[in-house]
């Protein structure tokens, strides 16, 4: 049995870890992810000044390898900095002593903050975590606690040298965008947690953007506290990290037929004359749809 293994039975934790045991120890899952992207960093920093891969490119034997260990990786830190970030959120003190109630609450907090179900990344990854268990040594009880500005020192690191923009061009040239589409997603949520828990934004902003994305405040209210347009604000909030899950944006039959009657009636006002407001709506809707930024042209 392996040192390892002694101490999971030891800490009452078992050697095979499971979702919520690794979400429950953030300090110890940090230090198990800090171990696999060690594996990684050579990869990536040759990336960073190597030639692009190519089908014929020798220097990247195994891209769909380098392609999914980063994924899983970067979702893994999704989960725990995820975790963390609301179990803070919800003001849980700690998060280890949560009943299955509190547990709950802070997984759908996660959810609706990331846009990742936590639980649901780290079921998926988990023979990524159980390959680096052998050589992690989790820390004595009571010490596991993490703030989520404790995470953001090692989420940066990760970032810094994470080369999302080849790792898409990999995935392309070697017919695996959708592997390369996980990596850039996960990449953008845990931008979105640096931005959320950046010093330099202001407390309104993290306020207003919390209220925003959990559905207790409207577009509207939120762009009156901030001094935007509605456009604006919703660019705004979604660019620091607060955007809303499908859960919260979906319509009740009561508002759905509120707003198809308020469209009723303004298409039998006849044409809408255009607006400077009108256009900035279109242009947004329109680069969602082509993932552009076409803010900067307005």
């Amino acid at each position: 049995m392996s040192r390892m293994m002694r101490l999971c039975r030891e800490e009452h934790m078992p050697g095979t870890i499971e979702p919520q045991d690794f979400l429950l120890r953030p300090r110890f899952s940090f230090e198990i992810l800090a171990g696999s992207d060690s594996n990684l960093r050579a990869t990536f920093v040759r990336f960073q000044v190597g030639p692009k891969p190519t089908k014929q490119t020798k220097r990247f034997p195994r891209p769909t390898e380098i392609l999914m260990r980063s994924a899983k990786l970067l979702e893994l830190f999704v989960a725990v900095s995820g975790f963390v970030e609301a179990a803070d959120d919800l003001g849980v003190l700690d998060a280890s002593q949560a009943d299955h109630e509190t547990f709950g609450k802070i997984r759908e907090r996660a959810q609706t903050l990331s846009g990742f179900d936590p639980v649901s990344i780290v079921a998926a990854n988990l023979d990524l975590v159980r390959e680096q268990l052998s050589e992690a040594t989790p820390p004595p009880s009571g010490t596991d606690f993490m703030k989520p500005a404790l995470l953001r020192g090692g989420v940066r690191s990760f970032l810094e040298i994470c080369p999302i923009s080849k790792l898409l061009d990999l995935g392309e040239t070697f017919g695996q965008e959708e592997l390369g589409f996980r990596c850039r997603r996960a990449y953008d949520a845990l931008e979105g947690f640096m931005r959320r828990h950046d010093p330099s934004i202001k407390n309104l902003d993290r306020i207003v953007g919390s209220a925003y994305s959990a559905g207790g405040a409207t577009a509207q209210e939120a762009a009156a506290t901030l001094g935007l347009s509605v456009s604006d604000c919703v660019a705004f909030l979604e660019s620091h990290g607060y955007g809303r899950s499908p859960e919260v944006i979906r319509l009740s039959d009561e508002g759905r037929g509120r707003l198809l009657g308020n469209i009723r009636k303004a298409r039998r006002r006849g044409p809408r004359k255009p607006s400077r407001d009108w256009v900035k709506r279109d242009v947004i809707a329109s680069q969602r749809i082509e993932s552009v930024d076409a803010r900067p042209y307005l």
